[in-house]
């Protein structure tokens, strides 16, 4: 089965927050929610209005040729990248997204709003 997320929604693989901290203490289970996971797959965020806004900027370069510039702006406001791929590895608030399970149960995954990642961290394997 594959999860494709809709809009600017990412699918997270979540990573199990340590049972001990480094000194060997056992952290209390409900004072460790995840907050870190890696990327499994990315919405196309697109902007909700992005077909008025080319379909306005095609009419303004065809009746207008000299307003290319502003067309190209216009476009510029609604063309939204996705600002994660798969394979990031991100950190999120604890509060944020949806459970999901799949295969039976056996794999858990978080969806959320790309807005709610706090970050991507660089520079580490997950």
């Amino acid at each position: 089965m594959t999860l494709k997320p809709l809009g600017d929604r990412v699918l997270i693989k979540p990573e199990l927050p340590a049972e001990t901290t480094e000194s060997g203490l056992y952290v209390a289970e409900q004072r460790k929610p995840e907050q870190t996971g890696t990327v499994i797959a990315v919405g196309p965020c697109a902007h909700p209005r992005k077909a008025e806004a080319e379909e306005l900027a095609s009419r303004l370069v065809q009746y207008h040729p000299q307003e290319e510039e502003v067309a190209e702006l216009l476009l510029d406001l609604v063309r939204r990248e996705p600002q994660v791929k798969p394979g990031d590895y991100v950190v999120f608030s604890w509060t944020a997204g949806q459970e999901i399970w799949v295969e039976d149960g056996s794999e858990r995954y978080l969806l959320l709003r790309e807005d709610d990642l706090l970050a991507v961290v660089e520079g580490i394997e997950p």
